[in-house]
């Protein structure tokens, strides 16, 4: 789960790259649609599938497997755009294919590569300031600046330094840099207001951080970058400027800089997606043309580049088993259980009864950076948009949340606008409304990607605000397994409902993304026989 707006990792800058719109970040209502649909309110009781015995291969011992593998130290992290990323995304179509999934990514296989890579840069960073007498000063990296995202490059570019929205010259300049002296969000307003989101059009985008001088950095980072055909990256490169260099260039500008970034070693960044063929419902062969998609995102935040820069809980102790500093964002809980959850599901699913509905198992990748993975399958889908009659998300399950009654429970993010959450409840499942609407979180995962698109999008979750979050302590031990056994059994009593076609799943009226259903959806069949 990313970030919220106010806290957003990133934020120092400008968004993350892809094509993920500030709707995405800021919690914005998704696009108006013309046609409203059945209301919420009044959701007839609909008897939830009984215990069977593909629920009961859902184990307490294969879930804790699963996380301890994706979460381990030796997966670095699972950094969009790294080897350890693709190794973990590797493993995880080895779990569908174990679990009779059907590949639906590239070429046959799982793995569906997206407009994204990463690449390990060969030394650091380079990046030296050019007064406007001429003077030049090297940089530190580290200290006195970072590099954030972006294609290798190296050059001098004339600086464009921008105080005020007014101060971005349209169009952009695709030969210089532009120096950004405000706060992210200010920054991203900026380029939204000159018509250049995201920095688009700019070679180089120079962001304000911190006043304080960094820490120095001995070691050349990973990065990622757009490609938008093999060989072809899209910029812009970003950097933040920090300390004394950066209130010096605010006091007495910059006429230019000088940049080298160097980069090797390519990696894809890759989704893992698999299907499930639907096989329609007596009277009602035309669901299996209709899909369901579950998710989980198993990237996170990668290795920490020092000791000082490892965010920890505010009690925790800094050291490894080893006793060395701790540097790895293992990302159990956020999102290793809800991959887990998913990876359970899709066991279960296809060890029992064929689905009515086709179901999509789709682990995306670029989650914690933008939701690039999921905008990447928005596009390239395995089952066309217009007949995805729901996306169902699952994040931060492997911890239960006492606000909605504790272990085993779930809660779903935006219960009051679709019929699902009151649905559910009415069936007698264990899912509750999202406690804490004032933390946004329908708008922090990949649902809201989905919803953007006016297919229904949300979130199972049992996050509880606990310390660890995006810290270097959300290790696989800190997860309560019985609790993910039983969540994992609600939920795929849950998504059974929908695969079987016993929900016909829709938004609220006076929804703002609502949208009738697809024309192919009927009234929902009898519910089928327990299994």
């Amino acid at each position: 789960m990313r970030l919220s707006p106010v806290l957003a990792l990133l934020a120092v800058l400008v968004p993350p790259i892809g094509c993920a719109s500030e709707a995405h970040r800021a919690g914005a209502a998704p696009p108006a649609e013309p046609a409203a649909s059945a209301t919420a309110a009044s959701t007839p009781a609909i008897e939830a599938p009984a215990a069977s015995a593909e629920t009961a291969r859902i184990s307490a011992d294969d879930l804790r497997g699963l996380v301890a593998d994706l979460a381990s130290d030796e997966s670095a992290g699972r950094a969009t755009g790294t080897p350890e990323a693709l190794r973990a995304a590797e493993r995880i179509a080895q779990a569908l294919a174990a679990a009779g999934v059907r590949p639906a990514g590239d070429d046959g296989g799982f793995l569906q590569a997206i407009d994204t890579v990463g690449f390990r840069m060969q030394t650091l960073p380079r990046l030296a300031l050019i007064g406007a007498d001429g003077t030049e000063t090297e940089a530190l990296y580290g200290v006195d600046f970072a590099y954030l995202r972006g294609p290798p490059m190296s050059g001098r570019f004339e600086v464009v330094t921008a105080r005020q929205a007014s101060d971005i010259p349209v169009p952009a300049r695709a030969d210089a840099a532009l120096l950004l002296l405000t706060d992210g969000r200010t920054a991203q307003q900026w380029l939204e207001q000159a018509g250049a989101p995201g920095g688009a059009g700019w070679a180089l985008l120079v962001g304000a951080g911190p006043p304080s001088a960094g820490e120095p950095d001995d070691s050349p980072p990973r990065g990622t970058f757009r490609v938008s055909a093999p060989g072809a990256a899209e910029g812009p490169t970003r950097l933040r400027l920090r300390g004394p260099l950066l209130e010096r260039s605010r006091v007495e500008g910059l006429a230019a800089v000088r940049v080298e970034i160097g980069g090797a070693e390519t990696t894809p960044a890759v989704n893992v997606v698999g299907v499930i063929p639907g096989v329609g419902a007596p009277g009602h062969p035309e669901l299996g043309q209709q899909a369901l998609v579950l998710t989980a995102h198993y990237d996170h935040l990668g290795v920490a580049g020092s000791e000082r820069d490892a965010r920890r809980p505010k009690v925790a102790s800094s050291g490894g088993a080893s006793g060395a500093p701790d540097l790895v964002y293992n990302g159990a809980d956020d999102d290793a259980s809800g991959v887990a959850m998913v990876l359970e599901l899709a066991d279960a699913f296809g060890h029992g009864p064929p689905p009515a509905r086709t179901l999509v198992f789709l682990l995306v990748t670029g989650e914690e950076i933008g939701l690039l993975g999921t905008d990447f399958y928005l596009d390239h889908p395995a089952v066309p948009l217009d007949a995805t009659v729901a996306n169902v998300n699952f994040e931060m399950v492997g911890r239960p949340d006492p606000l909605v009654g504790g272990a085993g429970r779930l809660w779903l993010t935006g219960y009051e606008r679709t019929t699902l959450g009151p649905a559910w409840q009415a069936a007698g499942l264990a899912i509750a409304p999202d406690a804490r609407p004032d933390e946004h979180f329908y708008e922090r995962s990949d649902n809201i990607a989905f919803v953007q698109r006016h297919v229904i999008g949300q979130t199972l979750s049992s996050y509880n605000l606990h310390d660890e979050y995006h810290t270097v302590a959300d290790e696989p031990d800190t997860l309560d397994y019985a609790h993910l056994e039983a969540a994992t059994r609600t939920a795929y009593a849950a998504c059974r409902m929908l695969a079987d076609g016993v929900l016909a799943p829709q938004w609220a009226a006076g929804e703002a993304g609502a949208q009738a259903a697809p024309a192919t959806t009927p009234a929902a069949p009898a519910a089928p026989a327990a299994h």
